[in-house]
């Protein structure tokens, strides 16, 4: 489903590529976390699976396209398909829960009896059934998390990108968030997270990518690799 071929990014002014002939294949439904430390490359390997900036070598592909040769409106049409989590939850302080999530499907131009349907729906999966009325202000940091979740997933996308989604929750916080993400990653959404959490990447036991200083130094299964 996303595939590296022999990928090079060399940011402008930066003699170091930020990532260096990296070949990687992720499968439809899999779940992967991308770890290593700051300034490893995780950020950008993210980035160019959603087509920000192109490689400065080789090729990235989605569903075996070529994600160079995707321009104008077609880049945005296969966004649509990507939801995306950050670290900061990005939410709309002026919002209720449901118009943020809501939002999402709005900017589609989707009817008001199809965005209640489908807010009520992810709402119930990511349990804020009884939320819908609150504003971000009035909810946790977890709480506020599932929101930026349920906004991802409202459309339906075929891949989850997460970039340090658990990075400012507690512990137990954490460990609801990702439940929640492998009950939607079960549902078939392809799931690829970068994290410095360790023990999340301990304890979930699924793919990990260790990417160092631009290169891929492991790609296996069962924990983190520090």
């Amino acid at each position: 489903m996303i595939k590296f071929e022999q990928v090079y990014k060399q940011y402008k002014g930066n003699e170091q590529c930020a990532l260096e002939d990296i070949n990687v294949f992720i499968d439809r439904g899999e779940f992967v976390f991308l770890v290593g430390p700051s300034g490893a490359g995780k950020s950008t390997f993210l980035n160019l699976i959603l087509k920000d900036f192109d490689p400065t070598r080789g090729t990235v592909y989605v569903d075996d396209v070529d994600l160079s040769t995707v321009k104008g409106n077609t880049v945005q049409r296969m966004r649509r398909r990507m939801g995306v989590v950050f670290q900061e939850f990005k939410l709309l302080e002026g919002k209720t829960v449901y118009e943020n999530i809501g939002f999402a499907m709005e900017v589609l131009r989707r009817d008001k009896k199809t965005i209640q349907r489908r807010v009520m729906r992810v709402l119930q999966l990511v349990g804020l059934e009884n939320a819908a009325a609150k504003y971000p202000q009035e909810l946790s940091g977890g709480e506020r998390q599932r929101v930026a979740i349920a906004r991802a997933i409202i459309n339906g996308p075929d891949i989850l990108i997460c970039d340090e989604p658990t990075g400012n929750l507690d512990p137990r916080t954490s460990l609801g968030i990702m439940k929640l993400l492998e009950n939607i990653n079960k549902l078939g959404t392809t799931i690829v997270m970068a994290t410095h959490d360790k023990p999340v990447v301990d304890a979930f036991k699924k793919r990990v990518i260790i990417l160092e200083r631009g290169h891929l130094i492991g790609d296996r299964k069962g924990g983190y690799f520090y």
